[in-house]
Order: structure tokens, then sequence, then C-alpha cells
């Protein structure tokens, strides 16, 4: 399960406020793919991110959608992507420390149920 919200914004400030990339999205996306190849990748959004997406990216985000390679929830919050990877019994890879949130999601403490992303330059990494 990826947390896509950070993902689609990562290097975005209020100073420079861009749309949310679906370009972004699908280079981190080849990142974790390549990381962890054998397991099924899906990623979760909120529907506010995907009315803002760019009109040359909106039929991607689509295809995606409807290929379920993208979930939307009702709300881009963190609290939305540990609901439904804890009802999938998912891991989630995410750009924010979502291990803040363990006093309502207990497992995402566990080894191996939480990965951190991070953009460095043109790169992405697990930390």
């Amino acid at each position: 399960m990826v947390d896509g919200r950070g993902i689609m914004t990562a290097g975005r400030t209020p100073a420079s406020p861009r749309a949310p990339s679906m370009r972004l999205l699908g280079s981190a996306l080849a990142e974790i793919r390549r990381r962890f190849n054998d397991r099924h990748v899906v990623t979760v959004i909120g529907t506010d991110l995907v009315d803002a997406v760019e009109y040359d990216e909106q039929s991607v985000l689509d295809k995606a959608i409807e290929e379920g390679l993208v979930v939307t929830v009702p709300s881009s919050s963190p609290q939305a992507v540990l609901s439904v990877a804890q009802q999938l019994d998912a891991m989630v890879v995410s750009m924010d420390d979502l291990t803040r949130l363990r006093t309502p999601y207990p497992w995402v403490a566990q080894k191996g149920r939480f990965v951190k992303l991070a953009k460095v330059e043109r790169s992405w990494v697990f930390v």
C-alpha cells in the first residue's frame, strides 16, 4: 500500500504551489516496484488530489483508478491510508512518518509493516 499524498506533491511548498503530479508518483512507483517486486502495489490518494491533478495527467490517473492501481478515499490523510492498509493487512510505504500514529494503529510500528520513502535530488530512497 503506497501513501500517494506526499509523493504526488513532493518538493512542492506553499511558495511553489504546483498541482499534484502523476509523473512524480510514477517515478516513485517504479522504484517501489523494483524494491518490492514480489508484492502487489496499490496507491491510496484522496479525492481532493484527484481533482487537483493537471489536465494533461488526468487520463493517466483515470486509467490507474480504473485498473485498481490507485484507490481513492474521501480524505487525503494518514489515517485514511492506515485504515485501508489495516483492512487489507498491507505494508505501507509513505513519505510521512506514520509510526507517530501507532496509538490507534499499533501494527504500523511492527517490523516490515512500514517503510519510509524520501526523494533525494532525482532519486527515491528508502529510509
